[in-house]
């Protein structure tokens, strides 16, 4: 028996066919703006070590909200409610962009704030005034994330790995049921039965940091980046139907170092000026010898002579 090579890949396997066509209506409408391509960001923004944000950047056309409204408007509610238990906040604007923001304050917090909110545990409620409607899984494209950071005094060397799945999404957006359900595409070339994903949809990992990143290349990487005007930025172009690795080493200033230093300084600065600068201050007992005046003994005895 020849087994499906897709099968691996295959989307919500095993699960009502009705339910099947609601999540593909949505995927569907989620890859299309009206230019029929849908341009996804998500990056990590670093002030210092102990301050920065995960921004997640989506865009919500018109067409998306016409496939289902309401499985559309709970996947968002469900967007809004992860953000906020990791101390985010999602929201919509203008309509048709969808921005999350989750900060944090350090690289332990980091790792598992982006690993929650994107965890396998997210699930795709379906609404409650259908009949025969269960839980539906998100696509398994969850991204993993890791940071490793050593303190040198004064600087903070971090490396951060993203792994990130995008074959089975890929696989999604060149199934035939998903296609009928893009209204573009449906309408200028009926009976599609296969397109390049890349001209749906196109994914961007960006890691902005104060003084620029090093990425790191082997043979597995399966992309490199190209680095922004100002040299602050690595924007990764994520290849669907591929596993995505991101590897990436900054500096980032210790201020916890810094501080130590800045203290010594001032005690240092402090210790000259006393010493070197400041005329010497007398105690109340002490007793002031005028020019001429022979020191006293102590006791107040005589010279011997």
């Amino acid at each position: 028996m020849h087994s499906n090579p897709t099968a691996r890949y295959a989307i919500f396997p095993g699960i009502n066919p009705k339910i099947r066509c609601l999540w593909l209506g949505l995927l569907g409408g989620i890859v299309v703006l009206l230019s029929g391509c849908i341009h996804y960001e998500l990056g990590v923004n670093f002030d210092d070590p102990n301050h920065g944000v995960i921004l997640q950047q989506i865009q919500i056309g018109e067409q998306l909200q016409n496939v289902h409204q309401v499985l559309t408007r709970q996947w968002i509610d469900q967007l809004q409610q992860r953000a906020r238990k990791v101390g985010g906040s999602a929201q919509v604007k203008g309509d048709q962009t969808l921005i999350v923001s989750i900060p944090f304050g350090n690289g332990s917090e980091l790792t598992e704030k982006f690993n929650f909110f994107y965890g396998k545990e997210s699930k795709l409620q379906p609404p409650k005034n259908k009949d025969n409607l269960t839980a539906v899984e998100l696509p398994d494209i969850a991204p993993h994330i890791d940071l490793r950071q050593r303190n040198f005094l004064l600087f903070v060397r971090n490396r951060l790995h993203l792994e990130l799945d995008l074959r089975g999404l890929a696989i999604a957006l060149t199934n035939p049921d998903t296609l009928n359900t893009i209204p573009s595409i449906k309408k200028t070339n009926p009976g599609t039965r296969s397109i390049n994903p890349t001209s749906l949809v196109q994914i961007e990992f960006k890691l902005h940091t104060p003084w620029g990143a090093q990425p790191l290349s082997s043979p597995s990487d399966t992309v490199l980046p190209r680095r922004s005007p100002n040299g602050k930025t690595l924007i990764w172009g994520l290849q669907l139907g591929q596993m995505n690795y991101l590897d990436a080493i900054f500096w980032l200033p210790s201020p916890l170092g810094w501080g130590t230093v800045g203290i010594l300084l001032l005690v240092g600065v402090g210790r000259f000026l006393r010493y070197q600068v400041l005329p010497p201050s007398h105690s109340p007992n002490q007793t002031v010898i005028s020019e001429g005046e022979p020191a006293p003994t102590p006791n107040n005895q005589p010279l011997a002579d």
